[in-house]
């Protein structure tokens, strides 16, 4: 392993969780104010630019599912914070097939998006990304189908 460069191994340890804290270290850490605004985004996206979802009165008959929060901090190479990311997760895994899904499906990438990737590799090509925000709520639900959430700790 001699031919190896140590800068390249180094890693952070197993324990750190100051990058993807959860939601009680992100309000209780010294960054508090940016997970909020980042909060306030993420569900300001989803009520007012998406219109995704609607307060509704939880009501006995309702299956809710819980939800729960994602944080994440991107840094600069120097360790000096970049980007604070929050996102609103549904537990999805709590699902009831027959009362909150009736079918499954999953994305896939079409063979000829795999073939333009293999040529512009091999032609040295640049490619950029583009990043959707909130895909999930992008998938369409038929004309009777609610998903029932809990609201966002915090808020």
């Amino acid at each position: 392993v001699s031919d190896v460069q140590p800068h390249l191994l180094t890693t952070s340890p197993a324990g750190n969780t100051s990058d993807g804290p959860t939601y009680s270290q992100a309000i209780h850490s010294p960054y508090a104010e940016k997970w909020w605004e980042v909060m306030e985004t993420e569900l300001t996206t989803l009520e007012s630019d998406l219109h995704a979802c609607e307060l509704d009165p939880r009501e006995p008959w309702m299956h809710v599912l819980p939800s729960t929060w994602a944080f994440h901090l991107k840094r600069f190479a120097n360790g000096l914070a970049k980007k604070f990311k929050a996102r609103f997760c549904v537990r999805g895994d709590m699902q009831i097939e027959g009362v909150d899904f009736f079918e499954t499906w999953a994305p896939v990438v079409q063979w000829t998006t795999v073939c333009l990737m293999i040529l512009a590799t091999r032609l040295n090509l640049v490619s950029s990304q583009a990043n959707i925000t909130a895909t999930f709520v992008h998938a369409p639900l038929g004309p009777h189908e609610h998903i029932n959430v809990r609201q966002p700790a915090g808020f």
